[in-house]
Formats: structure tokens, C-alpha cells, sequence
């Protein structure tokens, strides 16, 4: 099993004034370079265990970016969903860098379509996304994906974490 790396350059719905997260998967890119150069021949060092284990060369997996639609938030969840289902399906983790907080809603509608039984979230975020709907967001926003991710059949409450709230 390994890591993809997908990213999701999109902030179009970042409505409340903070436009830029589109950029977040490209600056992770450059500031996580490190990673693949620490494996040699398929091996890396682990300071826990103090030797070498193997990981092969693929433990991690820069897949590139999901196509986005800057002006269309159904398109832009439908293939973010794909991607992470198909990451899944290939028999590996999804590692998701995005841009706004809209895209909890796709990621967990992929990881919902590809896996059975309960799906929990861990959300590390300053606000809950709850938000049902706003005249100014609309449905589908930076403030509502955790509350659309929640209306999945198998995500409840009660598996989901929320860490970092104000």
C-alpha cells in the first residue's frame, strides 16, 4: 500500500474575502520535495526501529492535480470524488491537498463511494462547517462541508472528529 498525493488547486468558493488556497498544492509540492529523495532503492531509514525497512519506490505518489472547474463547483466535486475513488480502488490512501474548504465535501463523497461500512472524519479546521445554507454561500461552500459530508448515508456524527475549532 502507498500514498497519492492528488491536489485540488480550487478556491471558488473561498466567498467570505480569502482567494488564494488554489495555490496550497503546488507550495505543499515544493515544501515536501524531501520525501521520494529519502528513499534509496526502495529503503529509508526509520529513527524508531534504528535500521532500514523497506518501502519500495512507490510509498508516495505525486498524481498531479485533479481537473478543476473555476467557475463550476458540481464539475470540480464530481471530479475530485473520481479521483479520490480511483486512488482507492487502486489499492492506496488518498493524500488530498486543496485549495478551499468546500473540497471535505467531495473527498469524503469518494472515500464514501469506494469503501464500505462507516466512514468517520477527522476535520482539523478554525470553524465546524456546519453551515446548511447562505444567501451569500450558497449550498455548497468553504462553510458547509462537513454538514453535506454528514448527509452521506454512512457518515455520522458520532465518528467524525472536529479538532482545532475557535
Amino acid at each position: 500500500r502507498g500514498f497519492d498525493l492528488l491536489g485540488v488547486p480550487y478556491d471558488g468558493q473561498s466567498t467570505l474575502g480569502y482567494p488564494g488556497s488554489r495555490d496550497a498544492p503546488e507550495r505543499v509540492r515544493k515544501c515536501a520535495g524531501w520525501i521520494n529523495m529519502r528513499i534509496q532503492g526502495g529503503r529509508i531509514y526509520s529513527l524508531e526501529r534504528d535500521e532500514e525497512i523497506e518501502v519500495g519506490d512507490r510509498l508516495f505518489v505525486d498524481r498531479g492535480d485533479l481537473q478543476v472547474f473555476p467557475h463550476d463547483v458540481t464539475a470540480t466535486f464530481e471530479s475530485t470524488a473520481r479521483g479520490v475513488s480511483a486512488t482507492i480502488e487502486a489499492g492506496r490512501v488518498p493524500i488530498v491537498i486543496g485549495g478551499d474548504d468546500s473540497i471535505l465535501f467531495p473527498v469524503a463523497q469518494g472515500v464514501h463511494a469506494s469503501l464500505p461500512g462507516r466512514i468517520g472524519i477527522i476535520h482539523f479546521d478554525a470553524h465546524l462547517d456546519l453551515m446548511d445554507y447562505s444567501e451569500r454561500q450558497g449550498r455548497y461552500s468553504q462553510s458547509s462541508g462537513m454538514r453535506r459530508a454528514l448527509e452521506l448515508e454512512r457518515v455520522a456524527a458520532q465518528d467524525c472528529i472536529q479538532v482545532c475549532e475557535r
